[in-house]
């Protein structure tokens, strides 16, 4: 008698009951990417709103201070998307960051042909009187998403600063209400140490908008001071 082999059985399709699905750690990284980014460019769709011509090209170079910021991804960024903008335009961007990480991290930037290179300085914005002088330089100053992660008290006298180096507006960004946030990426400085209302920030002596639902992530407060109302890029003739 000969026994024949038996043929094999494949195994029948597991079936998931209950529970969620499981995410690839790529989907689940493209997923967070895609919300940042959508994030980012409301954030940026409401600075244009309010200050449209500060993004088109012109033939003055123009001065900016931007404090904070990432590049990452290969030249995507982390709290930068207006900084690029505005180098797409034509601005001189001086970088302001405290992590080093943060500040190596824009050795990958490229900026746009003809446009000028972005100078990054690592240093803590809290200090910046040990390191620039206290003279109008910026046409434009951004402490865009930076006083939540300083301590509530010091929050007038970092704006203070900038606004004694600034020439033209000053413009803050933060979350809408209590949002937490502890470090990220090893970065004790991202931290979220203090929260803010619009009235707040209108006590500061700033305008401001508020696009979003308090203490959801992608809520922002945007105020700004404008310094000085004739600057040239505020206005639609000399812009």
């Amino acid at each position: 008698m000969r026994f024949r082999k038996p043929k094999p059985v494949n195994p029948p399709p597991r079936v998931q009951i209950g529970g969620k699905p499981s995410v690839s750690t790529s989907d689940s990284r493209s997923k967070k990417r895609k919300v940042r980014e959508q994030r980012a460019e409301r954030r940026l769709a409401q600075f244009a709103r309010q200050f449209p011509y500060a993004l088109r090209p012109f033939k003055r170079t123009r001065r900016g201070l931007y404090v904070g910021g990432k590049i990452i991804d290969g030249g995507r960024s982390r709290g930068f998307q207006i900084g690029i903008d505005l180098v797409k335009a034509g601005w001189a961007v001086d970088v302001l960051e405290i992590f080093r990480s943060n500040a190596d991290s824009f050795k990958c930037f490229k900026s746009p042909p003809n446009a000028p290179p972005v100078s990054v300085i690592c240093w803590d914005v809290q200090e910046i009187s040990k390191i620039m002088p206290r003279h109008p330089m910026y046409d434009l100053t951004l402490f865009w998403h930076g006083p939540e992660h300083i301590q509530r008290d010091r929050v007038k006298p970092v704006l203070d600063e900038l606004a004694a180096r600034t020439r033209g507006v000053l413009v803050v960004g933060c979350p809408l209400g209590v949002y937490q946030q502890g470090p990220v990426d090893n970065n004790e400085h991202e931290t979220h140490v203090c929260h803010f209302q619009p009235k707040d920030i209108e006590a500061l002596g700033f305008q401001t908008s508020v696009i979003g639902t308090e203490g959801v992530e992608g809520s922002n407060i945007m105020g700004w001071r404008v310094i000085d109302p004739s600057a040239d890029w505020l206005n639609p003739k000399k812009a």
